[in-house]
Formats: structure tokens, sequence, C-alpha cells
């Protein structure tokens, strides 16, 4: 999922193809909104630490339940918006 730029944006339409120099949550939430994703897994393997939408997914306990919390992967359960409680 995108964490800037419009949701349908491939990696070619990103300034200079660096899709992940401007992270921007309220955009991420709305693209990940508009996938209707039921679950966000992140992950770092070979990276220092895990990305951005981990911290963003583990400070929302109101949108995202952890289901499994482990060194290389998370997995979050994505709630019901907040504001489509009539959904």
């Amino acid at each position: 999922m995108n964490v800037s730029g419009e949701q349908h944006f491939l990696y070619h339409d990103f300034p200079d193809g660096d899709h992940r120099s401007s992270p921007d949550r309220d955009q991420w939430l709305a693209n990940l909104r508009a996938s209707g994703a039921a679950y966000l897994v992140t992950g770092h393997y070979d990276l220092p630490e895990f990305p951005i939408e981990d911290r963003w997914a583990s400070g929302d306990s109101e949108r995202f339940e952890p289901i499994v919390l482990d060194s290389g992967c998370r997995l979050y359960r994505v709630r019901i918006w907040p504001s489509d409680s009539a959904r």
C-alpha cells in the first residue's frame, strides 16, 4: 500500500521513483481504506527496523488490532474505520 501518493500510483509515478521518501499517514490510511483491506502485514527482514506503516498501525488501536507480533513480521486486523460505524 502506498505511503504517499494516490492508491493507484505505480513506482514510476513517484518523483525519482522513490515511493517512500515522503510518507503521509493520512494518505496511507485513505489508500488502505479504499482498498478494503482486512489485514495489514509488516516486516523488516533485511532492514534495520520495521517500516513506518508498523509505527502507524501500532499507535492506532482504534483501527488496528495486533494479531501476531514477532521479531520479523507483524500482523494486524484492520478494524471497522471509526467514521464507518454504520457499515
